[in-house]
């Protein structure tokens, strides 16, 4: 699976490096013995902290000051159709998200990837803020989606 890695998980297509460190930040990716067990270790913990969050079965967020933050660039997976059933439930999934809260919202971030704090660093400093804020002035999010190009 190692020397597979790069083809599985590819790199954020916008991911800000130029291609030769991208390439060898891949290879790192796909012989880093200790990277996988990480990951491995973290898939486990994210399906347990799945089970736990359906089993309180929440239904809403309240007036939480929530921003989600959702890739404007399609991450393609193993295959097409999974690719689109991976993007398809992520745009719904995240849309459900933002809409538990009566004071949360989403935002596309066009240009990014995956990693929107690599690939738009700003947007996820203004999102952050713009929570601080709200929960410091219980000032209301805009409800607006916004698609930020």
């Amino acid at each position: 699976i190692p020397a597979l890695w790069p083809k599985v998980r590819p790199l954020p297509a916008t991911f800000k490096l130029p291609p030769v460190a991208k390439e060898i930040y891949g290879a790192l990716l796909a012989t880093d013995s200790k990277m996988i067990a990480t990951q491995a270790a973290e898939l486990k913990e994210v399906l347990i902290s799945y089970a736990q969050v359906r089993a309180a079965q929440i239904q809403s967020l309240g007036e939480l000051p929530l921003v989600v933050l959702r890739h404007g660039l399609v991450q393609p997976q193993m295959t097409p159709e999974l690719t689109e059933l991976m993007e398809e439930t992520n745009v719904r999934l995240q849309a459900e998200l933002a809409a538990q809260s009566s004071n949360g919202r989403l935002i596309v971030a066009q240009n990014s990837g995956h990693a929107i704090q690599f690939d738009e660093p700003e947007l996820v400093v203004e999102a952050i803020c713009e929570v601080v804020t709200a929960v410091k002035t219980p000032a209301n999010l805009s409800k607006e989606p916004v698609s930020v190009a």
